[in-house]
């Protein structure tokens, strides 16, 4: 279980960080140390190398929300986190390799300006926001086997990411979805308004008060991998 801060500078980081990026950074530290959790990641990027992705891209403090694939592997959910800079600082969905803003925000809008501690206690609460909305997995079974997962936000419904295993799939309604052109050839990007109603979700994270789950689908506790046979 993870027991260190977020955005603790590291050596190599070190010599390119300005003095107001290490004030920025060290107060958001001391103030995200209450959200520190195994299934999150940080990134702490100084504005000089983030400027090598975007020309207008500051210093870059990221968390990433990790997850696990049909495949049984670890994977990069959700980049999201603040760029600050010019006494300014702004918060998002990250790019997932080169850390710039994309996307609507996973959280309330964050675009403030003011002092280095100040901005660095918004940036903060703002990290609070977004880990605080619930995130579940849906998941769909085929013969005690897991053929596609959905992670979502759950109050929203907003999709997060999704897997599809097409040979572990229903045969026919592979068939039908084949036919109907609901297949991309990828098949992590399946179109999954294609799919049947979940059997079951997993609450992965957040406040599930917030939630609002479709009626029907169970509810079960994570038990094992996602690659192997689930117990139902």
């Amino acid at each position: 279980m993870r027991t260190w801060p977020y955005f603790v500078p590291e050596g190599d980081e070190l010599p390119y960080l300005t003095d107001d990026e290490r004030a920025f950074a060290a107060v958001l530290s001391e103030a995200t140390v209450p959200l520190i959790c195994s299934e999150v990641s940080d990134r702490l990027i100084p504005s000089v190398i983030a400027r090598d992705f975007q020309r207008d891209n500051g210093l870059v403090a990221a968390l990433c929300l990790d997850g696990e694939s049909l495949e049984g592997e670890r994977y990069g959910l959700l980049d999201f986190g603040v760029h600050y800079g010019g006494n300014r600082v702004r918060g998002g969905r990250l790019h997932n390799q080169c850390y710039d803003l994309v996307d609507r925000s996973p959280g309330p809008p964050l675009d403030a300006s003011g002092d280095v501690a100040e901005l660095a206690r918004q940036a903060a609460r703002w990290f609070e926001a977004v880990m605080r909305r619930p995130v579940v997995l849906y998941v769909w079974l085929h013969r005690g086997y897991a053929y596609a997962v959905r992670y979502a936000f759950a109050d929203t419904q907003e999709i997060i990411q999704h897997f599809f295993r097409k040979e572990r799939a229903p045969r026919d309604w592979a068939l039908r979805a084949i036919a109907r052109g609901r297949f991309s050839i990828n098949p992590l990007w399946m179109q999954v308004h294609g799919l049947p109603e979940p059997d079951l979700y997993l609450h992965i994270r957040g406040d599930m008060r917030a939630a609002v789950i479709p009626p029907g689908i169970r509810r079960a506790e994570r038990h094992g991998p996602l690659a192997g046979p689930w117990l139902t």
